[in-house]
């Protein structure tokens, strides 16, 4: 009896899979090569204050309802069963983001991120829009975020990039992050 309620639970996961890839390959292939032009940058000293995530030069504007979520993990990602160990440590809006450039600028001054470790953000889908047409769901890559278990030298080289960064960005931008 073990044996069939493990099998058909193994079934329910495999047919789900199946149903998520034929899903993922009947999308219209309209969409941009990736959404990640490179690897998202994130920037603060003792807190997270700001991260920019590169963007394929098709997305031109952000949509009013845009959702972003940030994830935590200790250690890096190296396979899909390391996705279940994430944290969720906040979600931030449109009202703390903007897109310039083929750059996602986001604010996360108010989520207090200080742990030292890996970090996701996930664009939620219809967050970018371009020529009538929006991204799916994207998760970016680990970052890992680390500022207290630097060297001295490395840790002058993280504050001078920090302010070096919130200076580009107001003179561009008109904003710090």
């Amino acid at each position: 009896m073990k044996t069939k309620k493990l099998l058909s639970v193994l079934m329910a996961v495999i047919m789900l899979f199946g149903c998520i890839s034929v899903s993922a390959s009947a999308l219209e292939i309209n969409f941009p090569d990736e959404l990640g032009a490179g690897v998202a940058k994130f920037r603060g000293l003792s807190e997270i204050s700001s991260v920019e995530i590169p963007v394929a030069a098709e997305y031109t504007e952000l949509a009013a309802d845009a959702v972003f979520t940030i994830y935590y993990s200790a250690e890096k990602e190296e396979n899909i069963l390391d996705v279940l160990g994430r944290k969720e440590v906040g979600t931030i809006g449109s009202g703390d983001a903007y897109l310039k450039n083929g750059v996602l600028h986001l604010n996360l001054k108010g989520l207090g991120l200080a742990d030292e470790g890996y970090y996701y953000v996930t664009v939620g889908g219809g967050a970018l829009k371009y020529e009538g047409y929006y991204n799916v769901t994207t998760t970016t890559e680990g970052v890992q975020y680390q500022f207290e278990s630097l060297e001295i030298v490395d840790k002058l080289g993280v504050i001078f990039d920090f302010i070096a960064g919130i200076i580009t960005n107001l003179i561009s931008n008109g904003k710090t992050y």
